[in-house]
């Protein structure tokens, strides 16, 4: 069985946010392309499945929170993934989290 797989993947304009980085929403696109040829041990979700999606605040600093995720479908797990979100400034500077997003971190 195939355990990993790597593919080069060119960041579009579509995919970047006001600072033209790429947005984390696009990153699940990006492994959705290259885990199509990873494995087939796991079902693929199919149209009208009922899927769940959990978010989970792990850590929060001065400057960013990290997310994890689980995709599942009756329970079982279909793809986990984390996320760093980083709070910096037009020039990639790294600055502390608004107020608004520090004070309802856990």
């Amino acid at each position: 069985m195939l355990t990993a797989h790597e593919i080069s993947i060119r960041v579009r304009y579509c995919e970047t946010d006001a600072m033209g980085f790429l947005h984390h929403a696009n990153f699940r696109d990006s492994g959705s392309e290259s885990g199509c040829h990873l494995s087939s041990s796991v079902p693929c979700p199919r149209y009208d499945d009922l899927l769940t999606l959990r978010t989970q605040v792990e850590r929060v600093s001065a400057a960013k929170i990290e997310h994890s995720y689980r995709l599942s479908r009756n329970d079982q797990v279909l793809a986990t993934a984390s996320s760093v979100l980083a709070c910096v400034d037009k020039s990639g500077r790294v600055q502390r989290l608004p107020e608004s997003l520090s004070t309802h971190a856990p």
